[in-house]
């Protein structure tokens, strides 16, 4: 079947989806009691079955997704790591100040400065942001005109 990465990305998230909710059933109804009506038991090893092939088909649109972007790959890897820089940014203490503390029983001043300054920060995830919405819109635009073929 011929369609957009874009609906094959849709295809594939939707089908993770399901999978994680099969996967839940497994562990959940692996065990039952007893005394449960028959109607209420779970085949778990039919369920497995189903388990198995969804992620064969899963892997197949994985598959099918990482050839057809291979065209954007530096697209890609520059938009991951964009976002981790900015993850990196974030987690920077930019605190400064004087604080008193107790050093050995005596009462002493600490002075704290910061390499980079919080104004500087803000300045770069700034422009990280705007280079990582305009490459999305570079992502985006490939995923809706690029066809690949899947079976589903």
């Amino acid at each position: 079947m011929r369609m957009t990465l874009r609906r094959v990305l849709q295809k594939k998230n939707i089908l993770a989806g399901q999978i994680k909710e099969i996967a839940f059933l497994i562990r959940e109804k692996n065990v039952y009691d007893t005394n449960d009506a028959e109607s209420t038991r779970v085949n778990t090893e039919e369920v497995l079955e189903k388990y198995l092939s969804e992620k064969e088909k899963l892997i197949q649109l994985k598959s099918a997704i990482t050839v057809a972007n291979i065209g954007i790959y530096p697209i890609l890897a520059r938009l991951e790591e964009a976002k981790d820089t900015i993850t990196l940014l974030s987690s920077i203490s930019t605190g400064e100040g004087t604080r008193k503390s107790i050093h050995m029983g005596t009462i002493v001043e600490i002075t704290t400065i910061a390499h980079i300054k919080e104004a500087t920060i803000r300045e770069r995830k700034v422009a990280l942001q705007a280079l990582i919405e305009q490459l999305q819109e570079e992502v985006d635009e490939y995923n809706a005109t690029h066809f690949i073929e899947v079976e589903l």
